[in-house]
């Protein structure tokens, strides 16, 4: 997946010092970030990954420190790493789960990506309507 503002070392300077800039690499599963903090101090990778929601519907991620970005170090593949190592590092091991994927979790997926990017869901819930009715909810998806 390519992405002009974190490609090159170049492009990164420009971000602002932030938490962090986040894309996703697999929709609601797992995004890759990048975050620099003090200027004149190399930024970092990271790896965003959805866990789940808890009893009340809330979802989950966790955040793990890939390594630290290629901003004025050349990257080495372990420590340090480029925008296309830090891409390779953060798909590596993802579960996407037991089984086949359903219709339901598709749309689940869907709507937590969306909730994650911060964009509203009310029009995808309604359009989805309750898929736990449907008969076609629990077909497994072949791809």
């Amino acid at each position: 997946m390519r992405e002009a503002a974190l490609e090159t070392r170049a492009a990164r300077d420009r971000i602002k010092q932030r938490k962090a800039a986040w894309r996703g690499l697999v929709p609601g599963r797992v995004s890759l970030g990048y975050r620099r903090t003090k200027s004149g101090q190399p930024g970092v990778w990271l790896k965003r990954s959805y866990v789940g929601t808890d009893d009340r519907g809330i979802g989950h991620y966790r955040t793990i420190t890939l390594g630290l970005a290629d901003d004025f170090a050349d990257a080495d593949g372990r420590a340090v790493l480029s925008y296309a190592q830090a891409q390779q590092a953060a798909l590596r091991d993802i579960t996407v789960g037991a089984g086949p994927l359903t219709v339901t979790q598709a749309i689940d997926d869907y709507v937590a990506f969306l909730d994650a990017a911060g964009r509203p869901t009310a029009d995808a819930r309604s359009r989805a309507g309750d898929t736990s009715s449907r008969s076609s909810a629990n077909l497994k998806w072949q791809g």
